[in-house]
């Protein structure tokens, strides 16, 4: 079941994974008209659920989905889902996709994939060149995402944890899961959320944490910086060893250990916690 814990709720209703039956003919399905998050979980709640709410229904209004449940009745079905499966610490995706004349939404849940060895280890990073095809949706988390799954795929077929996107200008982009910051003279830089890039969550909390400049970044700067770290949901801030054939020294890394230290502090009040 992909990682998938047993227990989903699926149009409000907890069920198991295995009868959690969705129309192949719905647009959904076919279409992949729908738009999903995927949110942290940390003692047992959803990190920084609000923002990630307010990107769902920007999301889904952008591919002309109905509104979707208010929030505090989906913070109700993660909850749920959270209990059902024992849940403490992991990740939940939350999708929302067309189904006949409505909406249909699915919570489900998987545990923690990320172990304390492999941000001590870092990630390997490797650079994809070329056209992307995602048809003007860069900034909405849809489920049409095989562009992103595929680029992931070639990436750890080459021995790198994840694949970073080159625009045919050498501009950086972002990860295919993750977006991405470089540090150079000390001043931490990221590309811009232009529309090309998907503006995460986590992301935003970096940006308001620390002095952090969006700026177009040639290739090229990638290999010229002191550090590099990427960002998403799960993976909080996962320092970068090795981009291509360049290694990064993760012993001093001062800037990243900093923001990972400030993040999750962030996460932690997120959830009603203070450390």
């Amino acid at each position: 079941m992909n990682g998938f814990l047993r227990h989903v709720v699926l149009n409000g209703r907890l069920t198991d994974a295995a009868d959690a039956l969705i129309s192949p003919l719905s647009e959904g399905f076919m279409y992949g008209q729908g738009v999903f998050e995927t949110v942290k979980v940390l003692h047992g709640r959803p990190v920084f659920f609000l923002q990630h709410f307010e990107r769902l229904r920007r999301s889904a209004e952008a591919l002309g989905l109905a509104p979707g449940p208010a929030a505090e009745e989906l913070r109700e079905c993660c909850g749920r889902c959270l209990a059902a499966n024992g849940l403490e610490e992991g990740g939940l995706k939350i999708m929302v996709f067309r189904q006949g004349d409505g909406t249909g939404r699915l919570v489900a849940a998987r545990p923690l994939s990320y172990s304390k060895n492999k941000y001590e280890e870092g990630f390997a990073v490797k650079t994809l060149a070329g056209v992307r095809h995602g048809g003007g949706l860069f900034a909405w988390k849809t489920l049409n995402y095989l562009e992103n799954f595929r680029a992931k795929q070639a990436a750890q077929a080459a021995g790198a944890d994840e694949a970073l996107f080159v625009g045919t200008n050498r501009l950086v982009l972002e990860g295919a899961t993750t977006n991405v910051f470089v540090v150079i003279g000390g001043e931490v830089l990221t590309p811009p959320a232009d529309g090309c890039i998907l503006p995460g969550i986590v992301r935003q909390q970096v940006l308001r944490l620390g002095r952090v400049r969006e700026a177009p970044l040639l290739a090229s700067l990638l290999f010229e910086a002191e550090e590099v770290f990427l960002t998403n949901a799960l993976l909080g801030v996962m320092p970068v060893r090795e981009i291509d054939h360049k290694a990064f020294d993760l012993a001093s890394n001062p800037v990243t250990r900093g923001m990972a230290a400030a993040l999750r502090g962030e996460q932690l009040r997120s959830v009603g916690q203070t450390g």
